[in-house]
């Protein structure tokens, strides 16, 4: 049975920078923006702590340019991704 709840999927797509304001009411509509977009997001002032793929622990700025933030969550495409 279909469901209109994204948090069952379990499944987080990149759409809002970290620490986005999410829509937490009960009442929040399915054509909400953030209902189907697990926010990445922290307590920590400035950004996330991020657990990469190779073991490493990066902080990741609010301020990261969404297209470097969408190529790290992007895996085993082969692609360099430089300092962010």
């Amino acid at each position: 049975m279909p469901t209109t709840n994204g948090y069952v999927g379990g499944v987080t797509t990149v759409r809002h920078p970290p620490n986005a304001f999410s829509n937490t009411s009960a009442h929040a509509s399915a054509s909400s923006e953030y209902e189907v977009n697990t926010v990445l997001n922290s307590f920590h002032t400035g950004g996330i702590h991020a657990l990469l793929a190779d073991g490493g622990v990066r902080f990741i700025s609010d301020n990261i340019d969404m297209f470097t933030l969408r190529k790290l969550a992007v895996r085993d495409d082969g692609q360099v991704i430089g300092e962010f």
